[in-house]
């Protein structure tokens, strides 16, 4: 990724970039429908896309649950072949509603929840 400029860093893109064994998940650190349907952002997923790299976003869900991953490619192929800019547009902030309304496991787990819970009762029923 060393070949994407200055303006892909987190702090400026609003997405971080990561890669891993299947190719590059998208991972927005600001808005996901601001950060991921600029024109700039729309281009390196089109571009990717039209290249047969493996791209996938991660989009939070709730606040304390974890985000919902999903890959890009076959839900963009269509409309990005069109090269119709709305239309590509339309379809990620489709993909990001549908992904934010996912349920996902929470960030914490059932144990650390209940000893948690325990500790939290203990404390309030003192005497």
């Amino acid at each position: 990724m060393e070949q994407l400029g200055d303006e892909w860093r987190p702090d400026r893109s609003g997405i971080m970039l990561r890669s891993d064994e299947n190719g590059i998940i998208f991972q927005p650190i600001s808005d996901p429908k601001e950060v991921l349907t600029t024109e700039r952002a729309i281009e390196l997923i089109g571009g990717g896309i039209v290249q047969g790299i493996q791209l996938s976003m991660s989009i939070p869900t709730k606040k304390g649950y974890r985000s919902f991953g999903m890959s890009l490619n076959e839900p963009l192929e269509a409309v990005v072949n069109s090269r119709h800019f709305p239309s590509i547009k339309a379809k990620i902030i489709e993909l990001i509603e549908y992904s934010a309304a996912q349920k996902t496991a929470s960030l914490v787990s059932p144990k650390t929840r209940v000893l948690g819970q325990r500790v939290k009762d203990s404390v309030f029923h003192r005497a």
